[in-house]
């Protein structure tokens, strides 16, 4: 949270903090499953379907001359197929990466997500969703608390709808920052500093740190303002909207939730959601200290303008 000139606000303010993930995105009616973009991308009449269709072509040779490639090419066939969420895609990433043992095979994953996934990708969130025209469907009043949001999402779907609401602090004007720890998709290329890749880090090859989430984002310096927001305010509260919780960003949520003086919010969308979530942060702060937390968990339909099965439910989905 900063004043209006930018500076930040003394600590002794606190923050409000909003977690916002893929369903944030899903819940606005936008296409921002993995799905949406492969659909997107085998529909286009350019260079990198030609990539998709050469790198599908290669697949059944693949399989048969090189008995480790196998190892490799096999989980990535999700690039050319359904998964159900991000996570699914980072961890069979993962596995891949797990059988690389030569520069050779280190450079042909490079090329098929540096020369290809990240470029179109940011592409179509930068397009085909920064610029499609939605509506609200939070209520303003649920929302114009918070000081600071954490996002996990590429578009800019918060900033767009929420991020001009009021905010008052002392009768002072004060502006929420926004921190897009994965990135935010640019239309132009050369600001791009999208995040994407694993947990997975191997420290005797270099090459593979790039494929390593944390590297990225020290790199690319996406997470510094969430390394200022730590170091200069404690949250007096969290909520959390359409993020899984899954164990790949647990060490970036676990610090603002693992807190006795912070109140956490998690909003949910059936019975079935909650216990996931109740047990993924149980997993991700150990049983003692989740019983020693204020964490709440909340039917996501209380704060949204139309509460509708339907757009409660993909509110729920996976980053």
């Amino acid at each position: 949270m900063v004043d209006e000139q930018g500076k930040w606000l003394n600590k002794d303010y606190g923050t409000d903090l909003l977690i916002i993930g893929n369903g944030f995105d899903l819940a606005h009616g936008l296409k921002t499953n993995y799905m949406d973009f492969l659909n997107y991308s085998l529909e286009l009449d350019c260079a990198s379907v030609e990539i998709f269709e050469i790198l599908k072509a290669l697949l059944p040779y693949v399989l048969e001359t090189d008995a480790n490639m196998v190892k490799i090419i096999e989980p990535l066939k999700t690039l050319f197929s359904v998964v159900d969420n991000w996570i699914d895609l980072e961890n069979n990433l993962e596995t891949s990466l797990r059988y690389v043992t030569n520069d050779d095979e280190m450079d042909a994953m490079t090329d098929i997500f540096n020369e290809f996934m990240l470029p179109e990708f940011e592409k179509y969130i930068a397009t085909s969703i920064n610029q499609c025209k939605i509506s609200p469907v939070f209520d303003d009043y649920a929302l114009v608390r918070y000081t600071d949001i954490l996002c996990f999402n590429y578009s800019n779907t918060y900033e767009r709808l929420y991020g001009q609401l009021p905010l008052k602090i002392d009768n002072k004007n004060c502006r929420r920052q926004i921190c897009y720890i994965n990135g935010k998709a640019q239309a132009n290329a050369d600001k791009s500093n999208i995040v994407f890749g694993t947990d997975y880090f191997d420290k005797e090859n270099i090459k593979m740190s790039w494929f390593n989430k944390n590297f990225q984002r020290s790199y690319k310096s996406t997470d510094d303002y969430y390394k200022d927001l730590q170091r200069l305010h404690n949250p007096m509260s969290v909520s959390i909207i359409g993020h899984s919780l899954g164990k790949t960003d647990h060490h970036i949520l676990k610090p603002g939730i693992d807190n006795q003086n912070v109140q956490t919010t998690v909003y949910y969308h059936n019975e079935e959601w909650r216990r996931l979530f109740i047990h993924r942060i149980m997993d991700m702060l150990g049983e003692h200290s989740f019983k020693q937390r204020f964490i709440n968990f909340r039917d996501i339909k209380e704060i949204m303008l139309n509460q509708s099965e339907n757009q409660s439910e993909v509110v729920s989905n996976a980053i």
